[in-house]
């Protein structure tokens, strides 16, 4: 269920890199719109994290074991993932462009990293703490 959660998450995140995260309207002048890739160009890094975790999380599905050996734990391997690109799309939302406001892209890149990392993160800092 974990692998399912971050898999949407991981592509709503993904879809919401092209989407407006920075913008204003100048009432009937018209108005003006950045998106997370455009406005950040760091966030392609987030892109193909994405692409990467959707490629690994397919393959885990398709097959019982991966064509290819990997000897790194599924948790730690997603856990870092992530987190990484949780803290790369938080530092994009902090860095807003002066005199634009923040657009639906940065708040739905924004909860879908967040919804990305919980499944996997809470159990492991749990495990972690001893259940506290």
């Amino acid at each position: 269920m974990a692998d399912r959660i971050t898999g949407i998450a991981t592509a709503i995140l993904l879809i919401s890199l092209f989407l407006p995260w920075f913008g204003f309207s100048a009432g009937y002048e018209g108005s003006f719109t950045m998106s997370g890739i455009s406005a950040h160009g760091y966030l392609y890094i987030v892109l193909f994290v994405c692409l990467a975790i959707l490629v690994y999380l397919g393959g885990r599905a398709g097959w019982d074991r991966l064509p290819v050996n990997v000897n790194v734990a599924h948790a730690p391997v997603m856990v870092v993932a992530t987190a990484f690109n949780l803290v790369l799309v938080l530092i994009g939302v902090l860095l807003k462009p002066t005199g634009l406001d923040w657009e639906v892209g940065a708040w739905f890149a924004l909860i879908a990293a967040i919804v990305a990392v919980a499944p996997i993160a809470v159990p492991a800092i749990q495990a972690r703490t001893g259940g506290r």
